[in-house]
């Protein structure tokens, strides 16, 4: 048997074979982008197509978009998969708006899980794709929560609404928190975590990613009270809360519980062919300009279900510039490593991705 073993070690491409007869585990692993496209990268000149390039350089198994629209008649779904396909890469969609999503897997089933019949008109959009990955039932979801209530700028000094200043800041507490539940947010979770509850009851590995328009209470804590403008603030924003106690895991605080040495910051990304201030359109980068309006407002959570899935990597995509206070700035990231694009100054978002990969072991 030693001897057997040892020339099975030399045979190179026949150990693999042998040891999946012998029931060996063999290393599987799953990729997933997030991302906030800025309206399908329209707002820059050719951000469609620069979006398309840097999605094709990751070559994620799902890619979960948000801020998507559809062109000329085409939906958004088969116009980035049409795309896709010129870089000789094949992937699956399916109708949806505001938020979307590619698998490289085929889709089993999709569905629309917000709004649903109760908030027909709801400012949220959460999308559903069950798909199958190596006997493995992946449910993937992809959202983009409503974008105003946008509370955290209340301490700031700044509306979260039309985005003015206001006559002062607000920094009491329950007061925040009580505009922030005016969003259209907590109702989308809600609706998620209801759907999702049966997904993970039989046993599926749930995914969500979106850009949620929120901080998470893992960022505004005790040891970064006196930073970022945080002014003291301890808040426990509500869909990071909820997502948490329902057992979902941050892929990015997983990886990097930190917040001082890792903020991970996603918004406002610097994007050099965009303009930073303007009175009059909404298609600039800063709409705080008088505060430090960084956060970590973009997110891939996951749950495991039965799979022993383990996170590799997570990590923000994109350039390295930050906006901060109407300036182009970089530095005081901490330790963020950031996963930088092929171009970083055709970036086409005012926001950053994420990027995880996790891996397990099939039996």
């Amino acid at each position: 048997m030693h001897n057997e073993k040892k020339w099975l070690r030399r045979g190179g491409g026949l150990i693999l074979a042998w040891g999946c007869l012998l029931g060996m585990a063999s290393a599987e692993s799953l990729s997933i982008l997030q991302w906030n496209l800025w309206r399908s990268g329209r707002l820059v000149p050719n951000g469609f197509q620069t979006a398309v390039d840097e999605i094709a350089h990751l070559s994620p198994d799902f890619a979960l978009l948000s801020e998507i629209e559809s062109a000329k008649g085409q939906s958004f779904a088969d116009r980035i998969t049409s795309a896709l396909a010129k870089h000789g890469l094949k992937y699956y969609s399916f109708p949806s708006y505001d938020s979307g999503l590619i698998s490289k897997y085929p889709i089993v089933e999709s569905s629309q899980i917000f709004p649903d019949a109760t908030h027909r008109y709801a400012r949220s959009t959460i999308f559903r794709a069950l798909v199958k990955v190596d006997g493995h039932e992946v449910a993937v979801y992809t959202a983009h929560l409503d974008g105003l209530h946008y509370a955290c700028y209340l301490p700031k000094g700044y509306s979260g609404n039309n985005w003015k200043p206001l006559d002062k800041p607000v920094r009491n507490l329950e007061v925040i928190l009580a505009d922030n539940l005016k969003s259209w947010r907590d109702e989308a979770i809600a609706c998620f975590l209801k759907v999702a509850a049966e997904d993970q009851k039989l046993g599926r590995i749930v995914i969500l990613g979106g850009d949620f328009n929120e901080p998470s209470h893992l960022d505004w804590t005790q040891e970064t009270a006196q930073m970022r403008e945080h002014f003291g603030l301890v808040v426990p924003w509500h869909t990071s809360v909820a997502l948490q106690k329902a057992g979902f895991q941050d892929a990015f605080r997983v990886m990097y519980p930190d917040p001082v040495q890792y903020p991970g910051f996603t918004f406002p990304t610097d994007c050099k062919k965009a303009p930073i201030d303007t009175t009059e359109a909404r298609e600039k980068l800063a709409w705080a300009p008088g505060a430090d309006e960084r956060e970590r407002i973009d997110y891939i959570y996951f749950y495991p279900g039965k799979s022993n899935l383990k996170l590799k990597k997570a990590q923000a995509f994109g350039p390295a510039g930050m906006i901060l206070k109407a300036q182009r700035v970089t530095g005081d990231q901490g330790k963020d490593e950031i996963l930088p694009p092929q171009k970083p100054d055709d970036w086409p978002s005012d926001h950053r991705g994420v990027y995880a990969e996790w891996t397990w072991d099939n039996p």
